[in-house]
This record gives structure tokens, C-alpha cells and sequence, in this order.
């Protein structure tokens, strides 16, 4: 069985050189929170380990600003014996067949990543067989997120169990909101904004919308997304510099707002105790878990609260039907070659990334399909338990409190409306002031028809209110003053309280 350990445990309390004598021959996964000390273990622990030993390490890394933090950490602690790499540049060197030197320990940090991005970088697979396949060195597989790729490791025999370390993520400092609409994230900002001096993060699912709510709160916003962006809008206004660091406690963005992407997933940290929400409509869980994780807390003071998009059915189709487009043919192609050759051969515009040639024989790439995998068996859950119900029972329970924003706006909603009917109880509505009374209680059919009839209006109010529309003809000649009534004869309705009868 896996170690698991508690809340708030840091690798270089429990991975001893005792503990490190037991690898021997084993592969090892860090299975750790965010700021539980992985990568400091490695440049102090096992570093000292193996420099008594005269061993060499790798560390592989997957983004470009974490590389170079590691390079600078690396030059301050003089880590000779130690060689840095981006998985990038091995997945390069490796294509080009270029040499590489045996290392005794290959330390993959953030080794999501060959999952995360096998379907958009179509080499990470080769990534992942070099690694593995190296038998005459220790591997370390290291993440906070990694649950999908340490269960392939897992099943492939890569990694026994038993040499699984988890320390779980402690999230009690944090409030979860949920939000359904995408829209939403206008409203949130905008009331954040207006209502405190608080700093936020928004992680978009969405290139096109995140530019969108910059535009919307340019004064207020910096933008960070990937230098290699192909979306020419982005290019213009992305600040790949907005983040900067100031001191250990402080590394943070000058705006209130910073509207980012997966870009900024790992390898960059904010530490702000400004920073007070995190809204993230990313989709893929691993990603999206990530994102929650860039805020390092300082001490017991320091809150947040995340604000997290709970995707409904028709969005979670749209997602499982873009995988299936991809997933569908490599699917057949490992099943019934025959089949496959019969459905795609005579289609000469069908094409897949994830099915090459390796010399004269077609291949499919595992990892990718492992990914697409994934992602459609998590989709199948989230659409018979709901997205957030997956998505928070991944996150664990240690949450100080979840609110659903749909609900108490619904909430919100009627107590205005509820506040508007009992103020004009017995007031009566004739012709001209019914359309009044119509709009406020907004009753709308399946096909967005306003609804005006008080055979439909009064179940309702019956039911959420205790209220019914009275409709009767005015037959009173004075009014209580003793002026005439000029609607003697007029159809009214009027609000009252009670059952109908």
C-alpha cells in the first residue's frame, strides 16, 4: 500500500537517507500538495545523498520559468552533480537521437505535464518511454496533480505502491463558490472589484473569453498567457513579465486583476496576501486543481476563496464529443486494423495526430490515447454525479465552507420579488398596469415565452409565495375618498394571500 501522510507534512521529514537506501533498484512517486517541500527535498536532501556518493541527477522540469528558478536555486546551493532539463528539450534531443549521458536518479518534476499536454504535443509519449525505459536509473515521478499519470505508472509496473508518497492537499483556507454560467465571471469581477480593494486570479478555459474580460476591465487587468500563443490579439497584450518577485513573501502582479490560462499553471507562484480569489473555469480537473494551487500561503491569516464553474450536461457533451473525434479512430485502429483501414483508408481527408508512421509501420501514440482515456471515463462520472460533485471529491474535504452562487441568487431573486408582491397585496391592476405585474414575476416558459395568464401565473405564486391573483370586475361607483371611480366596470386583478379556493 501507498504512505500517505498528514496535512501540512514536508518530503524532507519523511524521505530520510534511510528511506532513499530503500530505492534501490525502485521507482519512487512524490504524490505532494502544493508547498509540500518536493523540490526543495530534491535540492537538499537527496542531493546531499548523492553528492556523498559521487552520482549524478537529472531533473526534468516541464515550463520555462520553473527551469529557470531551478537554474538559480541550483547556482545558490552549488549543486554541481545535478543537470537540468526541460522535458521539451529531451523530447528534441531525443528526436534528433542525440546523446544522452546515464544518470543514476532522473527527478521528474510536474510530471503531468507528458499527460496534460500529449494532446496538443504529440512527443511527450517519447518522453515518457526514455524515462521509463531507462532500467539503470532511480526515477522520481513528482506532482501535486498527478493522480491520472501515477495510476498509469502504477499499472504499467513502473512504480510499486508501496514506494507511493502522499501528503494530500489542506485546503482550509480556502471558500468554494460555484457558478454555472460563463458569464458569471463578469458579475464576480465586477462586484470584487466594486466592492473591495481585494486583488483577484482568473484562469480561463477560454483564449477568446479571457481577452474578452480584459477588454472589459483593461484598467484594472494585466494578461499572461503562453509566449507561443498563436491567437495575435493575445500576442499583443500579453505581459509575460506582469509577475515579479519582490522578496519570498512577496511575489505578485501590480494590477487588481491578472486574467491568465493554463500558461500559468505551474512553475510560476504568487504569493499576495491581496490576493484573495481565484476564479477558474479550466476543464480538465488535473489542470484546473493546478490553477487553485498558485496562490502559496503565507500563515493561518491568509484566505481565499475559490470561485469554480460547475459545467453543465451540455457543455460536458460538447467536450465528450470533441474527444471522441480523436479518440474514436485510435480506438479502432487498436481494436480491428482491419476495420480502421475499411472506415478511414478511402477518406483522404481524414487525418490523426495521434496515429503516425514510425518507418513503414503505423503506430498510435499510448500516452495521448491514455489521456483521451481519461478524460472521457472522468466526463461519464461528472455527467451522472455533476461536475463539481467529481471535481470537489477530488479536491478532498477540507474546504471551509461551498456555496452555490446559482442558488443564492435564486434566492436573491425571489426575495426581491417576494418583497415587491406583499407591498402591493390588494392593490388592484387594470388593464394598462397588468403588464407591470407580468414583468415583475418574469414567468417564462420552455421556449422563453413571458407568461401572462393567471391559470399559469397562480400555481406558481401558490407555490413559492402563499399568493394567488384575484381577477373580478370593479363594481364600486365611489372610491374610499368619495371621488368617483373611473374604473367602475373595468376587469382588475388584485394580489391576495392564502389558498385559492
Amino acid at each position: 500500500m501507498e504512505k500517505v501522510y498528514e496535512y501540512g507534512t514536508k518530503f524532507n521529514d519523511i524521505l530520510t537517507e534511510d528511506e532513499i537506501e530503500k530505492w534501490e533498484g525502485e521507482n519512487v512517486i512524490l504524490n505532494g500538495a502544493t508547498g509540500s517541500g518536493k523540490t526543495h527535498w530534491v535540492l537538499n536532501t537527496l542531493n546531499k545523498y548523492v553528492n556523498r556518493r559521487f552520482k549524478k541527477i537529472l531533473f526534468l522540469c516541464n515550463r520555462t520559468a520553473l527551469y529557470r528558478d531551478i537554474l538559480i536555486q541550483k547556482d545558490e546551493c552549488g549543486l554541481y552533480n545535478m543537470d537540468i532539463m526541460l522535458y521539451q528539450t529531451l523530447e528534441s534531443k531525443i528526436t534528433k537521437k542525440e546523446f544522452l549521458q546515464r544518470y543514476d536518479y532522473i527527478v521528474c518534476d510536474e510530471f503531468h505535464y507528458v499527460l496534460t499536454d500529449a494532446m496538443f504535443n504529440i512527443y511527450t509519449d517519447l518522453t515518457y518511454d526514455w524515462i521509463v525505459n531507462k532500467n539503470n536509473s532511480i526515477k522520481i515521478f513528482m506532482s501535486g496533480t498527478g493522480r491520472a499519470i501515477f495510476n498509469k505508472l502504477k499499472n504499467d509496473n513502473i512504480v510499486k505502491e508501496e514506494f507511493e508518497y502522499i501528503i494530500p492537499y489542506n485546503y482550509s483556507y480556502a471558500d468554494v463558490k460555484l457558478f454555472s454560467e460563463k458569464n458569471k465571471v463578469y458579475n464576480i469581477i465586477n462586484n470584487i472589484i466594486n466592492n473591495t480593494d481585494d486583488k483577484i486570479i482568473y484562469f480561463s478555459n477560454s483564449m477568446d473569453f479571457a481577452i474578452e474580460i480584459y477588454n472589459q476591465f483593461k484598467e484594472y487587468s494585466v494578461f499572461r498567457c503562453s509566449e507561443s500563443t498563436s491567437n495575435e490579439e493575445a500576442k499583443k497584450i500579453n505581459d509575460v513579465d506582469c509577475i515579479r518577485t519582490y522578496n519570498r513573501k512577496l511575489i505578485t502582479f501590480n494590477n487588481r486583476l491578472l486574467i491568465t490560462t493554463k500558461a500559468l499553471d505551474n512553475g510560476i507562484n504568487i504569493v499576495d496576501k491581496n490576493v484573495k480569489h481565484i476564479i477558474c473555469d479550466v476543464f480538465d480537473l488535473e489542470s484546473a486543481q493546478q490553477c487553485l494551487g498558485r496562490k502559496r500561503i503565507l500563515d493561518k491569516d491568509d484566505k481565499c476563496t475559490f470561485y469554480i464553474r460547475n459545467y453543465g450536461k451540455k457543455a460536458l457533451g460538447n467536450f465528450k464529443g470533441g474527444i471522441n473525434k480523436d479518440y474514436n479512430p485510435v480506438k479502432l485502429f487498436i481494436e480491428d486494423i482491419g476495420e480502421f483501414n475499411e472506415t478511414y483508408n478511402k477518406n483522404r481527408k481524414f487525418h490523426s495526430n495521434f496515429i503516425y508512421f514510425d518507418g513503414d509501420k503505423r503506430r498510435y501514440n499510448k500516452l495521448a490515447y491514455w489521456k483521451m482515456l481519461v478524460e472521457l471515463i472522468d466526463i461519464e462520472q461528472e455527467e451522472k454525479q455533476g461536475y463539481a460533485n467529481v471535481f470537489l471529491s477530488r479536491l478532498g474535504d477540507t474546504f471551509s465552507n461551498i456555496e452555490n452562487l446559482d442558488n443564492i441568487e435564486q434566492y436573491n431573486i425571489k426575495s426581491e420579488l417576494e418583497l415587491y408582491l406583499r407591498g402591493n397585496l390588494y392593490k388592484k391592476y387594470y388593464k394598462e398596469d397588468k403588464k407591470e405585474l407580468i414583468d415583475k414575476i418574469g414567468l417564462k416558459d420552455s421556449r422563453n415565452r413571458i407568461q401572462k395568464s393567471i391559470n399559469t401565473l397562480n400555481p406558481y405564486l401558490q407555490e413559492n409565495f402563499n399568493l394567488y391573483i384575484f381577477s373580478d370586475e370593479d363594481k364600486r361607483r365611489k372610491l374610499d375618498d368619495g371621488s368617483v371611480n373611473i374604473n367602475r366596470k373595468k376587469i382588475f386583478w388584485e394580489l391576495r394571500e392564502g389558498k385559492i379556493y
